[in-house]
C-alpha cells in the first residue's frame, strides 16, 4: 500500500511551501530534506516529483500484474471516509456519556490554525501522513514488536492505549500549542484509540486516509463558515 500512501506525503511536503512556514509537529522529514538540499527549491520539487513518479510506477506495475484491482483506491477512500465520519460522532457521544463538558472550539485531530482552504488541506494531509507514521507505525508498531511474545490482549491493547495517550497529549501544553481541556484530551484520545484499532486491523493506508479525511471534514467547513 506504499504506492497509495506516499503521494499524500508528497502533497504535504509540496503544500507546506504555501502555508507560510507551517509544518506538522510530527514531520521529521521535510526540514531535514530542505537542509540536505541546501534550501534549493528546484531540487526539492524534483525529489518530491521523483517520489511521486516511483509510486505511480509501482501502482501501475501492481495493476498490470493484477495484484491490485482498479477499484481498490476508491474502495479504500470510501471505507476511510465512512470511518472518518463515524469516529467523530463516536468520540462526542462517548464523552457526553461520561458527562465531560463539551468544548465547541475543538479542532481537527491535527490541531493548528488554518487561515485558508489550502492551509486546512495541507494540515489535514500532514496530520494523516506524519502523525500516523509516528504514532501508529513507529510507536504502536514498535511496541507490538517488543510485546510480540505476549498475550494478544497485552500485545495489541497496551500499544494502542499508549500510542493514543501520547497522540492526544502531543497536541496540548507543554507538548503542543493548545491549553488543557478535558474534552479535547478525551476526544483525541478516543480518536487515537480508533485509529490504532484501524491500523492493527485494516493497515497503515486506511489509518492515514481516515485521519486525513476526518481533519478535512472538520477543518474545511469550519474555515468556510467562519466558525
Amino acid at each position: 500500500m506504499v504506492a497509495l500512501v506516499a503521494p499524500l506525503f508528497v502533497v504535504y511536503q509540496v503544500g507546506v511551501l504555501f502555508t507560510n512556514g507551517w509544518r506538522n509537529g510530527a514531520d521529521f522529514v521535510t526540514p531535514n530534506l530542505i537542509r540536505l538540499l541546501n534550501h534549493d527549491a528546484v531540487w526539492y520539487f524534483g525529489v518530491n516529483a521523483a517520489v511521486f513518479a516511483v509510486c505511480a510506477a509501482l501502482y501501475f506495475m501492481r495493476r498490470s500484474r493484477k495484484d491490485l484491482a482498479a477499484p481498490t483506491p476508491w474502495f479504500m477512500v470510501f471505507e476511510s471516509l465512512t470511518y472518518a465520519i463515524s469516529m467523530g460522532m463516536v468520540a462526542t457521544k462517548a464523552l457526553r456519556y461520561l458527562d465531560i463538558p463539551e468544548d465547541h472550539s475543538i479542532a481537527g485531530a491535527a490541531g493548528g490554525e488554518a487561515k485558508t482552504v489550502t492551509d486546512a488541506i495541507v494540515m489535514s494531509v500532514g496530520a494523516g501522513a506524519y502523525e500516523e507514521l509516528l504514532f501508529r507505525v513507529i510507536l504502536l508498531g514498535g511496541l507490538v514488536w517488543l510485546l510480540r511474545n505476549r498475550h494478544p490482549v497485552l500485545k495489541y491493547g497496551l500499544p494502542i492505549l499508549l500510542s493514543a495517550l501520547l497522540f492526544s497529549a502531543a497536541h496540548l501544553v507543554p507538548l503542543g500549542a493548545e491549553p488543557w481541556s478535558n474534552f479535547r484530551f478525551g476526544y483525541r484520545l478516543i480518536l487515537g484509540l480508533i485509529l490504532g484499532l484501524l491500523f492493527v486491523s485494516r493497515g497503515f493506508a486506511i489509518a492515514v486516509y481516515t485521519h486525513t479525511l476526518y481533519d478535512i471534514i472538520v477543518l474545511v467547513p469550519r474555515l468556510l463558515l467562519g466558525l
